[in-house]
């Protein structure tokens, strides 16, 4: 792989891209952490780049069966991150070994997004777009836990694309296609809020580090601010 670094003060070009044959057609997810840059693509495979010299450490390209969408590096454990994919699997690598040491799957469902617990668990939660969010634990072949949103106008589970688990670990935000924003609140399991400021579907969606605002992105071609009040 190639890097090429510079920056264009008149027309804000990139500081820097990765070039190489073996990239996909579009990088699909990214996470970083003080040593590496790992990338999912739409080519089913999961790179791990070193994040000073740029170089391809090392690809992952025969566990996934269908575009990565998501990747995360592991609350817990530097040396370890997950991937999640379309073909409804969940993948644990450990880079000491330099191989996925868990794998989670499903029969039915669709992996959209993913995250983390912050408590002594660190469960993973994965965001399903059968509207189910739930919780993996590595010692166990099947979730541990499961969410279901509930839409204030509408039968049948909500087609969920992304969910976020807040800094302090205790509050969890989701949203899909319906466009609307839930929030649960993870120390009871309920879910206290449903919001609607978006016209299309929620497809991203970031917490600030200080879990005041959570910023949303939709098919809309808006992205939204909200201000976030914790629960007394």
């Amino acid at each position: 792989a190639q890097m090429h670094s510079g920056l264009h003060r008149k027309t804000s070009m990139p500081v820097m891209t990765f070039a190489s044959m073996r990239l996909p057609r579009a990088v699909t997810c990214i996470c970083q952490s003080p040593n590496v840059i790992v990338t999912g693509g739409d080519d089913f495979v999961v790179r791990v780049w070193h994040r000073t010299t740029h170089e391809m450490l090392t690809q992952f390209g025969s566990k996934h069966r269908k575009p990565v969408s998501q990747v995360i590096m592991d609350e817990a454990i530097p040396h370890m991150f997950h991937s999640c994919s379309e073909d409804r699997s969940l993948i644990s690598y450990d880079l000491k070994q330099n191989k996925a040491v868990v794998v989670h799957s499903l029969q039915a469902g669709n992996f959209t997004d993913m995250s983390q617990r912050k408590d002594h668990e660190k469960e993973i939660l994965s965001v399903g777009l059968d509207g189910r969010l739930l919780f993996w634990d590595v010692d166990f072949a099947d979730p541990v836990g499961c969410l279901t949103p509930s839409c204030p106008y509408m039968d049948g589970n909500s087609k969920l694309l992304c969910g976020q688990i807040s800094p302090k670990g205790r509050y969890l935000a989701c949203a899909g296609q319906e466009h609307l924003l839930y929030l649960f609140d993870l120390q009871t399991c309920e879910q206290i809020q449903a919001l609607e400021g978006h016209s299309k579907a929620v497809v991203r969606m970031a917490w600030s580090p200080d879990e005041k605002q959570l910023v949303t992105v939709s098919q809309d071609s808006c992205v939204a601010v909200w201000n976030f009040f914790e629960v007394e």
